[in-house]
């Protein structure tokens, strides 16, 4: 069992240092991380099941590490401005992860996956103090979430859309502030 755990974090390991060098992800193959792993193709599929679980799961890994500053900021001022300003700081890690990022949003689609949507609850509880339920929360929450997720996976689409070019950081900051006046008042 103890090996198993090795060989699985050496997958792991092994992802990640692809990914960190800039590799494609789509470029990823199975018989590539087998071989700079140094184990068998079969223990990929034995740990994760498919080599697309595999990279998500060290995706969101190296997301959640980059994000988690971010929210620790925002936990210190629980303010609507802190707030947006994390929120800016995920865009622009969408920006700076695009494949990766359109990558995790399609499995959090697909999988059912409100993760993002649980970080954000702690500091929208700190925003409206007793205001509101948990479920009031949640669905703010998923309010804030399924925009930005949506115009992440098609930044084209959402300039043609309603003209804002989200690859441009001040067109990002109006969209944020939009959205969350839009739904925080």
């Amino acid at each position: 069992m103890k090996n198993d755990d090795g060989s699985k974090q050496k997958i792991i390991q092994t992802v990640r240092q692809m990914i960190e060098k800039d590799v494609d992800i789509n470029k990823i193959t199975v018989r590539a991380i087998a071989a700079q792993a140094e184990i068998g193709v079969g223990l990929i599929n034995y740990h994760f099941g498919s080599k697309d679980k595999l990279i998500g799961d060290v995706l969101a890994e190296i997301m959640t590490e980059e994000a988690s500053e971010k929210i620790s900021q925002s936990l210190a001022e629980p303010k609507k401005e802190s707030f947006k300003a994390m929120l800016n700081g995920f865009y622009d890690l969408t920006i700076k992860y695009e494949e990766i990022e359109k990558f995790l949003i399609k499995r959090c689609l697909t999988e059912g996956d409100f993760s993002t949507e649980i970080i954000l609850l702690p500091l929208l509880k700190q925003i409206f103090g007793e205001s509101k339920t948990e479920l009031e929360l949640k669905i703010i929450a998923m309010q804030i979430i399924i925009p930005l997720q949506s115009t992440g996976l098609n930044l084209e689409g959402t300039k043609n859309y309603c003209g804002l070019d989200l690859y441009n950081r001040e067109d990002r900051v109006k969209f944020i502030d939009i959205l969350t006046e839009n739904i925080m008042g």
